[in-house]
């Protein structure tokens, strides 16, 4: 299945595209971000295989490129260096420097000539998808390499001092480093971060406790806590 990531402040211009990625294939899971913001968390969530971006996100001026900026972003994360990525514009001539700089797959102009969007979309829903997904991770600790299996890993507690990796055959101290880097260093499409210093193996988890805010891992006794901030992601990456 794949994932599709619209990026686009009008709702109803989502709905349009929501409904003819769906026309093409029901299968399609589409992700909508209204704001940059929650265009990035998405990118962090979940490995996506199309995106759909909107150039222009504030209107109340002349010079917003949002959607250009995000593009560039994500560009320079390797997951995402291939990534087809659809430019939506009302821009008279948008694609000089989307296809020059960014790659751009292809671009839609407003309003929508529906019969060229529909064929935009299926042949890009048409590009075989990149796996994503790492079998090995090598971690340096004082000049000594360890090696570990991704699938092994079954959760890791950050800290400002610190980060403690939890595995099936063990732990393991490392130095600290952001949550953000690390998810990308995992790759998200089984990991997520549950809580401000907490990230999870998706694979191990066997228990959502809503109203406790904490989730059970197969492999480890003590329970991990969700943050209020994060209840909704994790429920719908694990749901």
């Amino acid at each position: 299945m794949r994932t599709a990531l619209i990026l686009e402040d009008n709702v109803k211009s989502y709905e349009m595209l929501a409904g003819m990625l769906k026309k093409i294939d029901d299968t399609v899971h589409i992700l909508y971000a209204p704001t940059l913001e929650e265009a990035y968390r998405y990118a962090m969530e979940y490995s996506i295989q199309l995106f759909l971006l909107d150039i222009i996100l504030k209107h109340d001026g002349p010079t917003d490129l949002s959607g250009i900026r995000f593009a560039d972003i994500i560009r320079k994360l390797p997951r995402y260096e291939f990534t087809p990525i659809i430019f939506i514009t009302a821009m008279e001539d948008p694609h000089m420097y989307a296809y020059s700089d960014l790659h751009c797959y292809s671009f839609i102009e407003k309003p929508y000539d529906i019969e060229e969007t529909e064929k935009i979309l299926r042949q890009a829903l048409r590009i075989p998808v990149q796996s994503d997904r790492k079998e090995t991770i090598f971690f340096r600790v004082d000049n000594v390499l360890f090696k570990k299996k991704l699938d092994e890993i079954v959760y890791i507690e950050n800290s400002r001092r610190c980060r403690m990796l939890y595995a099936v055959d063990g732990e393991l101290k490392l130095p600290y480093k952001p949550c953000r880097d690390i998810l990308l260093e995992l790759g998200m499409d089984r990991f997520i971060q549950c809580s401000r210093f907490g990230i999870v193996n998706c694979e191990y988890v066997v228990n959502i406790d809503k109203s406790n805010l904490y989730l059970q891992l197969r492999g480890i006794e003590k329970r991990i806590g969700i943050g209020r901030a994060y209840l909704d992601q994790v429920i719908r990456k694990l749901i």
